[in-house]
């Protein structure tokens, strides 16, 4: 997988990590998430979410209308609500995090490989 190098990165200081995502009420680990910039997770942009080994962005292309809450489909723990972020007329599809959020960890690039999700517990986007 590689990062994605667009203006939205170069905003955010031309930064990157990979994050892992995960539930923190079952623990399963949910997506790999490249987090653009320093700072704190405080929202999750779709177009970010990373399916492993592939390397596929399987929500990248969504729009407002398949927009609903982010949640483990384990546990249906609440990850996150829809929003869209619109500073920088961005307007880009987001979760903004319920507190107090996700387990998040850092993955090193050589790891990305070696991390399999089962399809079974990914996220679920629902219609409140």
């Amino acid at each position: 997988m590689k990062f994605s190098n667009d203006h939205f990165k170069t905003r955010r200081g031309g930064t990157s990590k990979w994050l892992m995502v995960s539930c923190r009420e079952c623990q399963d680990n949910l997506f790999v998430y490249q987090k653009d910039g320093t700072g704190q997770l405080l929202r999750i942009y779709l177009d970010r979410i990373f399916s492993t080994p592939t390397g596929e962005r399987p929500y990248k292309g969504f729009t407002e209308q398949h927009l609903g809450a982010l949640a483990c489909s384990g546990c249906d723990t609440m990850i996150g609500v829809p929003m869209i972020y619109k500073k920088y007329a961005e307007n880009r599809l987001a979760e903004r995090i319920i507190p107090p959020g996700p387990i998040l960890q850092t993955v090193e690039p050589q790891q990305l490989k070696t991390i399999n999700l089962d399809p079974a517990y990914t996220i679920r986007l629902s219609k409140q």
